[in-house]
């Protein structure tokens, strides 16, 4: 049941790995990326009139479903992490990106940020 209604959140019904464009993940990381931009935006635009800020930025971001989506290996694996498929995930860059957070990324790049 708990399970079910996790693939229904990533808008995998099916359990295909795949998630779906119109998911409540969808939905709600790309409301977290856009609320990040505009927090980039409102910084910036202050900052374009106090000279005192320091030149170094950054933003730290968390990776797992925050920056890369890992809904495809929570199906691959069973919900059973292992350390040996995990790491071959990422050294085969299998974990797409959460929507909206290249756009913000981009962002705070052009912004700055490291």
């Amino acid at each position: 049941m708990l399970r079910q209604q996790i693939r229904n959140y990533y808008g995998d019904p099916l359990g295909t790995g795949v998630v779906g464009d119109q998911s409540y993940y969808v939905r709600e990381a790309s409301s977290v990326a856009a609320a990040g931009t505009h927090w980039l935006d409102r910084l910036a635009h202050k900052h374009r009139w106090h000279h005192s800020v320091s030149k170094m930025k950054a933003i730290v971001l968390d990776v797992d479903d925050t920056t890369l989506a890992t809904w495809n290996y929570e199906v691959f694996s069973n919900w059973a992490y292992n350390p040996t498929t995990n790491g071959q995930f990422v050294t085969d860059q299998k974990f797409p990106a959460v929507p909206g957070m290249v756009d913000m990324v981009n962002r705070a790049a052009k912004e700055g940020y490291t």
